[in-house]
């Protein structure tokens, strides 16, 4: 418990000088005291917690991954493309669908056809579904968007 408090007091301070105190409680035993850093990550973005976070999509607790996966949406770094990619197959809804934001965001290509699996296969009309078929739409505009190869 004293480990959930002091999370908690680290994200009221809404100080950046938290955010490695949080990227280690990402890694503590307690799945309370990761959603928490990973709560608190998803609403001060740093670049540094991009390694944790990508880690967090894989965690047991389905409320740290949706916080990851929610944390990861405004980052601009390739290197995440590919663990959102794999998130869109979480067995949570919110996780998938934070996943499809973050990848309609990205707006990198090689999501496109992960996505378009994904549309497929999960719950159409859901939550999921819908963030899917915007990252989808996004993802569209933008191809279409570029100038023809020659």
């Amino acid at each position: 418990m004293v480990r959930v408090e002091a999370v908690r007091a680290l994200i009221e301070i809404r100080d950046m000088r938290a955010i490695p105190a949080l990227i280690t409680a990402l890694g503590d035993p307690d799945p309370v005291v990761r959603g928490n850093a990973s709560h608190a990550l998803a609403e001060h973005y740093d670049r540094r917690a991009v390694p944790a976070l990508i880690h967090a999509l894989t965690d047991q607790d389905d409320f740290v991954r949706r916080d990851a996966a929610r944390a990861l949406i405004d980052v601009d770094d390739p290197s995440v493309v590919e663990p959102l990619i794999a998130a869109l197959q979480d067995p949570d809804v919110w996780v998938r669908a934070h996943a499809a934001d973050a990848l309609g965001e990205l707006q990198d290509s090689r999501a496109i056809e992960p996505l378009k699996a994904a549309a497929r296969i999960h719950d159409v009309g859901g939550v999921a579904h819908t963030s899917i078929e915007s990252a989808l739409r996004r993802l569209d505009a933008k191809v279409r968007l570029r100038p023809p190869k020659e």
